[in-house]
């Protein structure tokens, strides 16, 4: 849970890379801490993620492609609610990119979208959240 007066903690990175293999020993050494390396494919984007000791993503790197929404490194917000926060970014001229989607490294509720001035940002959970609402649905 997020402090009473705030909406929004900045706790990582997202960014893209032309070449992943190079993009991993370059932010391996820029984390030298990180607890583990998480690779897949999210829709047709390769990507991998270094995880901190906390179980949060301290960096997502994604294939640069065309179908690619990521041309920028921009910050990780973590919001209690992706859903209520994606309605206020909305009800304040920002755009969605990436629909709300589940994270495979940290099982917890993310969506990419943009500000009222074209910047993105990555909105996300708290680690375990997507997990935890399936088995209340249950």
């Amino acid at each position: 849970m997020l402090p009473a007066n705030t909406d929004a903690t900045t706790f990582g990175i997202t960014c893209a890379a032309e070449n992943l293999e190079s993009a991993k020993d370059f932010y391996k050494n820029v984390y030298p801490d990180y607890e583990r390396m998480t690779e897949g494919v999210l829709g047709t984007i390769k990507y991998f993620s270094l995880v901190g000791r906390d179980g949060e993503v301290l960096i997502n790197v994604l294939q640069w492609q065309a179908d690619n929404p990521v041309k920028t490194a921009f910050p990780m917000l973590k919001v209690n609610s992706v859903s209520e926060f994606s309605e206020k970014l909305k009800s304040m001229g920002g755009k969605e990119v990436l629909p709300q989607m589940v994270c495979p490294c940290t099982n917890a509720y993310f969506a990419i979208w943009t500000d009222a001035f074209g910047n993105q940002m990555l909105i996300k959970e708290p680690k375990g959240t997507a997990a935890s609402a399936s088995q209340h649905k249950a």
